[in-house]
């Protein structure tokens, strides 16, 4: 039996009886990429930290397209001005945030300073939040 049952959204593993163990982030320095226009992540983005430091505009002048989906990818984002950050996913993915899971080829974006977000891929076609804060919209169906 693993020595815990769920983990909580901020990384932090639950002990059987619901106590914090330990922290789960990967180990190592982050590469981190300020986006001031449209990226398009492939593979060999695996595990980076996207920051809209120096752009300008909507979020939507900076879309992030995730790079297609695997069980164990991990992509990560941080809404470092306030202008917002968007993360889109490729043709036939969805990205999901607890009970919100968008369109085939959906976005998701925040909505204020500090936020962050770091998406797990769990199969071929889904994205999912393993960490995040709470100011994120989805584009939903």
């Amino acid at each position: 039996m693993p020595d815990y049952l769920a983990v909580a959204r901020n990384g932090v593993k639950l002990t059987e009886d619901g106590g914090a163990s330990q922290a789960i982030f990967e180990e190592g320095p982050l590469t981190v990429v300020a986006v001031t226009a449209p990226l398009v992540l492939t593979t060999a983005d695996h595990g980076k930290l996207c920051t809209n430091e120096g752009g300008v505009g909507a979020a939507s002048t900076r879309a992030i397209t995730l790079p297609a989906c695997y069980a164990g990818a991990c992509q990560r984002f941080y809404d470092q001005s306030g202008l917002g950050i968007r993360p889109v996913a490729g043709a036939g993915d969805t990205i999901r945030i607890g009970n919100s899971v968008s369109k085939a080829a959906g976005y998701v974006e925040s909505s204020g300073i500090g936020q962050f977000l770091t998406l797990r891929g769990i199969n071929a076609t889904e994205w999912v939040a393993e960490q995040e804060t709470s100011l994120w919209t989805v584009e939903e169906s």
